[in-house]
């Protein structure tokens, strides 16, 4: 099947604030390198030297109106909130408290049965106008900030249910 499980995975707390592991069924907007935007649920994020928000494997993370998602650098503190929403906080003007400036482009993919595009990134199964967008579900897209989501896979069942097809498949032959 091309369908996508997006069940969530392990979760690690790393204590980093551009760390995300999203909750349920909700994938993040990116930009794939041909400049379509696709989605995904890898949630290790960084800056690059011009301020752009990154995955950990350099795709450009879109905001809420699947924008590239550019912050403002310098000596600031950014927190990532359940929402998406980010907000910086001047660690020289703490009296001030935080600014909301962003917010990542999330949606609940429950509704929505997703497939594997070459690159990894995930795209819509049913075609839609556009090819790329999608409704969001009737779950509340949100994430858990300060930490990471392992692989969904089961290494050690998915190991056991190869070796008990691959004894079938020799009964078969042998029948």
């Amino acid at each position: 099947s091309p369908q996508v499980d997006l069940s969530p995975g392990t979760r690690q707390l790393t204590g980093r604030p551009m760390d995300v592991a999203m909750d349920g069924l909700t994938v993040m907007a990116v930009q794939a390198k041909n400049g379509d935007f696709a989605w995904t649920r890898r949630g290790d994020l960084s800056l690059d030297p011009e301020g752009f928000v990154r995955t950990g494997e350099g795709y450009l993370v879109l905001d809420e109106s699947l924008a590239p998602m550019q912050l403002p650098q310098g000596s600031v503190i950014y927190e990532i909130a359940g929402d998406g929403t980010i907000s910086v906080v001047d660690p020289n003007n703490l009296k001030a408290g935080s600014q909301e400036i962003a917010r990542l482009g999330l949606k609940d993919a429950s509704a929505t049965m997703m497939a594997r595009r070459e690159d990894g990134l995930f795209r819509p199964l049913e075609n839609t106008e556009d090819g790329f967008d999608f409704e969001s579900g009737p779950e509340p897209a949100s994430l858990t900030p300060g930490s990471l989501e392992g692989s969904n896979v089961n290494a050690v069942h998915t190991l056991v249910k190869f070796i008990d097809h691959m004894r079938s498949f020799e009964m078969q032959t042998k029948v």
